[in-house]
């Protein structure tokens, strides 16, 4: 049996901790409980607020990007189990882009996962290798192993957006714990280190999240209205 502590001890550049996470003799839910400090009681995400305004979310004429996010660690479960569809991935349209504004983020990677009835998302732990799959420039930069980041710099975030009301059937653990009953514009900040997590559309409409990877120093706002 693979020591995934004694391997984890060795990453020390995030290129390191790519590179770690894209060896197919790894299982990426294996490690992730082995370095998690997470505790089922904890809570999964912070409510910052809500973006209110007369908009409304559409993915008419846009294009969805490929959504091939998966490392080498995870491909052994994937194929297991045979899950095949996630979610679709689209880019950021001038509503997203206002929201990412409003919210300060900096150096950041943003879309949309727009999750489709019976489309499933499998357990697993965020590791932000996409994030620096689009940063190179951080490949160098020494890897902070208790906080999963780039060393020396500001908390690395992870915030979603609703852009559509919650409806029945749309699913998203984490933890032992659900966000769910959301509305159009909330926003939460969720707590990414080391928490299992997974989402599912098992009901009969689309459900669609921004997500935003980067760096903010925003906190509870409350309520924030755009014009579109």
């Amino acid at each position: 049996m693979i020591d995934y502590v004694k391997e984890f001890e060795k990453v020390k550049t995030c290129q390191d901790w790519y590179d770690f996470l894209n060896n197919p003799n790894y299982d990426s839910i294996d490690f992730g409980f082995a370095i998690s400090n997470w505790h089922e009681d904890d809570e999964g995400y912070t409510y910052l607020g809500n973006i209110d305004g007369d908009w409304e979310y559409s993915i008419e004429g846009q294009k969805a990007a490929p959504n091939n996010c998966s490392m080498a660690s995870e491909i052994k479960r994937i194929e297991q189990y045979d899950y095949w569809k996630t979610y679709d991935k689209y880019p950021c349209d001038d509503l997203c882009n206002k929201i990412i504004d409003f919210l300060r983020f900096e150096k950041y990677t943003a879309n949309v996962n727009y999750q489709r009835p019976n489309n499933i998302t499998r357990l697993h732990f965020d590791i932000m290798t996409t994030y620096l799959g689009e940063h190179e420039d951080l490949a160098s930069i020494p890897f902070d192993r208790k906080t999963l980041q780039p060393k020396g710099m500001t908390p690395l975030r992870r915030v979603f957006v609703a852009l559509k009301d919650w409806d029945h059937g749309h699913v998203f653990q984490i933890g032992t714990k659900q966000w769910s009953g959301w509305k159009k514009g909330d926003v939460i900040d969720f707590h990414w280190r080391g928490v299992p997590h997974s989402t599912a559309n098992t009901g009969f409409t689309d459900r669609a999240l921004l997500k935003i990877s980067g760096f903010s120093d925003i906190e509870y706002f409350g309520n924030h209205r755009i014009v579109i």
